[in-house]
């Protein structure tokens, strides 16, 4: 039995009354920031840190950067560009906008997840298709406009495509594909077992 959800104890004893191999919580994970006084301005409502600019810069003082809260993504692709927008900010070469341009766009940005996507608010964080055009946003911003070098994010989301219906048709056994990036970053292979032919990967 897997539990994606929150449950009450009276749920959870009635659960655990029928006979179970195991039981496996699967109930997500909350944001906390302790070591941070309250008057510094960071808050978090429900599951959404604010305010921040792009889900990284504190509006406030943009020198406070969170990485990684984001989620339902591919982790270290879109890290990657986090951490690399970070660093040009940080280092001044990328210029942030001011701090009503930033509290604009984040305004904008809960518009159009509340308003027009209709999503909880819990899922503020939360990305799945919309992380890869973030993530090209984030490098079009730190890298004048062009792609990171080395970084092809149509191979990375055809491959996260193709995993996730890997796992959606066989989820004891996804975890055994190897993605092989091939034709100078133009394409993938995978390997779906260790004895498997490889096949070539059509977009």
């Amino acid at each position: 039995l897997i539990l994606t959800s929150r449950v009450s104890q009276s749920e959870l004893e009635e659960i655990t009354s029928e006979p179970l191999d195991a039981l496996v919580f699967c109930t997500g994970y909350d944001y906390t920031f302790p070591f941070l006084d309250p008057d510094v301005g960071v808050r978090v409502d429900g599951r959404a840190v604010k305010p921040l600019y792009r889900h990284m810069y504190f509006t406030k003082d943009p020198t406070m950067v969170f990485v990684g809260l984001p989620w339902k993504v591919a982790p270290f692709n879109l890290f990657d560009c986090q951490t690399r927008h970070a660093a040009r900010a940080l280092t001044g070469q990328l210029k942030l906008p001011t701090f009503t341009a930033m509290e604009a766009a984040r305004i904008s940005d809960e518009k159009m997840r509340f308003e027009e996507l209709k999503l909880p608010h819990r899922y503020y964080h939360q990305f799945g298709e919309l992380q890869w055009d973030y993530n090209r946003q984030l490098a079009e911003e730190a890298n004048n406009g062009m792609p990171f070098e080395g970084h092809n994010l149509d191979i990375m989301q055809a491959i996260y495509k193709d995993a996730g219906m890997a796992r959606r048709a066989d989820v004891l056994s996804y975890r055994n594909r190897n993605y092989t990036i091939i034709n100078n970053g133009r394409d993938f292979k995978v390997d779906a077992n260790p004895v498997a032919t490889a096949v070539s990967g059509t977009h």
